[in-house]
């Protein structure tokens, strides 16, 4: 599955408007990454975009910190904003943990 820079993406507020979408993606993430599988998720208006970034060399994984990139247009990142403001710290510690997890469990490098 590839991903990125908004492209693949639709938000289909009815479901009547669903299979539509769901072909336009397809064929979107078809053309830009050869390959046109796709997932769902509910979309969630006033979310945070957070992320975590990771390196790893197959055998240790290590986060980079989070960074909120929220601020965005069709999709795409405008601003990056690092730490993110305003993110309990618990919860980043949380996230971060998580993310190392994750990757060291897919071998990640």
């Amino acid at each position: 599955m590839g991903g990125g820079g908004g492209r693949g993406m639709r938000v289909a507020t009815d479901p009547g408007d669903l299979p539509a979408a769901l072909e336009r993606c397809r064929s979107e993430a078809a053309a830009a990454f050869g390959n046109d599988a796709v997932y769902l998720e509910e979309f969630l208006p006033q979310a945070k975009h957070i992320e975590v970034q990771v390196v790893g060399d197959g055998r240790r994984v290590v986060h980079l910190g989070e960074r909120e990139c929220s601020a965005q247009r069709n999709h795409q990142k405008i601003v990056e904003i690092a730490p993110s403001p305003g993110l309990d710290p618990a919860v980043r510690d949380a996230l971060c943990d998580a993310a190392v997890e994750i990757a060291q469990a897919a071998g990640y490098r």
